[in-house]
C-alpha cells in the first residue's frame, strides 16, 4: 500500500505470478496517473569512483545499484546538477528495501553499511523539465574492528539516589548485539532513625523507582505500612489509586496460598511474590515459575483460582488492575493473601461507606467445609465455591 501523489516504494515480489495494482485517487474528474514499473535487475551497476551522467525527464525517477561489503563507507558525491535550483531527491535502499537516507540531491549523500549485498540508489526528480544529474559513489572500507567486550558477564554498581556508570565495548558495523540482564537490583544501605513511642517515620522513593524489598528491623515493636500515593496496576494502565497495607513481620510468612480472582474483573489480578531468602522457588499451579533472592519479588497475572507455594516463606501480595486493563469500573487496590498455614474458623470485617452499593468478599475453606460456612448465622450455598 503506497499514499501519496508520488507513492514510490522499493518491494521483493515474494511470488511468481500475475499482479493487480489499484488506485484510487480523490482529485476532481478526469485527473490523469502516469506511472510506470522499473525492475531493479536491469538498473545500471555502478563502479566506485566512476562519475554518472544521466537525464531525468517527466518527473520520473532513475535507479542504480550499489553492490556492497557490510561496514564499509559509502559516499554519493554531487558533481552538478541542471539547472541548478532542480528539485530531486536521491534515497539509498538496503538488501531489504528499507530507506538508509535520503537527501537533496544538491548535497552529498554518506552512510555507513550495516549488511552486505546490493544497494538501491533512486534518484527522484519532483519536476516535469528535464534535470541532468552528474554524481560519483565512492566506497571505502572501514578499518577491521575485533569485537571486545562480549559475552562476559558485568556488574555496574550505582549508588543510592541514582546515578550512571558507562560500559564501553567494541564491534564491527552490522553487529547485531542483545543486552542480556541476568539481573538487576538496587541495595539500599542501612539506614538507622530513633523513634520514641508515638513518632513515626516515612521512607519515600520519588524518582520512579520501587521500595519493594526493603528490609526493616528494630529493636522495639514497631508496625510498618508499605503502598503508593497514586499507583497504576499495572504501570501503563489508568487510572491510578492509593495503596497501603500494614505488612505482617517475616515470621508470620507462609509457604502455601490460595487464591481467587476479584469480583466484576475481566483481566485477571496482579500479584507479587516477594521472597525472604535467597534460593526462592516459586511454584503455581504445579508449575515452577521464578527462582528468586531475599528482596526479590515475581509478579505475574491470575486469571483463575490458583495455588501459589514456595520452599521458603513468601509475602504474596494481590492488586486490583486500573479500570482501563480491562475497561471494568474499578480502581486500584492492593491486599495481602494469608498463607493456607494461618487460616482460621471465624473472621470480622466490615464494609466501607454506604455510597458504594456492592461489596464482595472472597472466601477460600476446604472442599468438605463449602457446606459448613456462614455470614450473620446465614448459611452460604456450597453451589457458590469452585473448585
Amino acid at each position: 500500500t503506497c499514499q501519496g501523489r508520488r507513492p514510490r516504494k522499493v518491494k521483493t515480489l515474494t511470488e511468481s505470478g500475475n499482479f493487480t495494482i489499484l488506485v484510487e485517487g480523490n482529485s476532481p474528474p478526469n485527473t490523469v496517473f502516469d506511472f510506470r514499473f522499473l525492475d531493479s535487475a536491469n538498473a545500471p551497476t555502478l563502479t566506485p569512483g566512476q562519475t554518472v551522467s544521466d537525464v531525468i525527464a517527466n518527473g520520473g525517477s532513475r535507479i542504480y545499484r550499489i553492490p556492497v561489503h557490510a561496514a564499509e563507507a559509502l559516499l554519493l558525491h554531487n558533481l552538478g546538477l541542471s539547472p541548478a535550483n532542480s528539485n530531486a531527491i536521491w534515497t539509498l535502499y538496503d538488501p531489504s528495501n528499507q530507506s538508509v537516507i535520503t537527501a537533496d540531491v544538491r548535497n552529498d549523500l554518506s552512510t555507513t553499511t550495516l549488511r552486505s549485498g546490493t544497494y538501491l540508489l533512486v534518484i527522484d526528480s519532483k519536476q516535469v523539465a528535464p534535470i541532468n544529474v552528474s554524481f560519483r559513489a565512492d566506497l571505502t572500507p572501514n578499518a577491521a574492528v575485533t569485537a571486545q567486550g562480549f559475552g562476559t558477564d558485568q556488574e555496574l554498581d550505582i549508588p543510592i539516589g541514582g546515578g550512571s556508570h558507562s560500559y564501553q565495548f567494541r564491534a564491527p558495523a552490522g553487529t547485531r548485539a542483545y543486552l542480556d540482564v541476568i539481573q538487576s537490583a538496587f541495595t539500599i544501605p542501612v539506614h538507622t532513625v530513633h523513634l520514641n513511642a508515638g513518632e513515626t517515620y516515612q521512607l519515600r522513593e520519588e524518582n520512579g523507582g520501587d521500595l519493594t524489598g526493603t528490609i526493616v528491623t528494630s529493636d522495639k515493636p514497631v508496625s510498618v505500612y508499605g503502598g503508593n500515593y497514586a499507583a497504576f496496576v499495572p504501570n501503563g494502565y489508568s487510572a491510578a489509586n492509593h495503596l497501603v497495607e500494614q505488612l505482617p513481620s517475616t515470621d508470620t510468612w507462609g509457604r502455601q496460598f490460595l487464591t481467587l480472582p476479584l469480583a466484576t474483573r475481566k483481566g485477571g489480578d496482579t500479584f507479587r511474590v516477594l521472597a525472604q531468602a535467597d534460593g526462592t522457588v516459586v511454584t503455581i499451579n504445579g508449575v515452577n515459575v521464578a527462582t528468586i533472592n531475599r528482596g526479590a519479588f515475581y509478579e505475574t497475572i491470575l486469571d483463575k483460582p490458583s495455588q501459589i507455594q514456595a520452599n521458603h516463606p513468601i509475602l504474596v501480595g494481590q492488586f486490583s488492575n486500573s479500570s482501563s486493563f480491562d475497561n471494568v469500573s474499578a480502581d486500584p487496590f492492593m491486599i495481602l493473601v494469608p498463607p493456607f498455614e494461618q487460616f482460621l474458623d471465624h473472621y470480622t470485617v466490615t464494609t466501607t461507606d454506604p455510597e458504594f452499593l456492592r461489596n464482595y468478599i472472597n472466601v477460600v475453606v476446604l472442599a468438605t467445609e463449602a457446606a459448613n460456612i456462614e455470614i450473620d448465622g446465614s448459611p452460604i450455598s456450597p453451589s457458590l465455591f469452585q473448585p
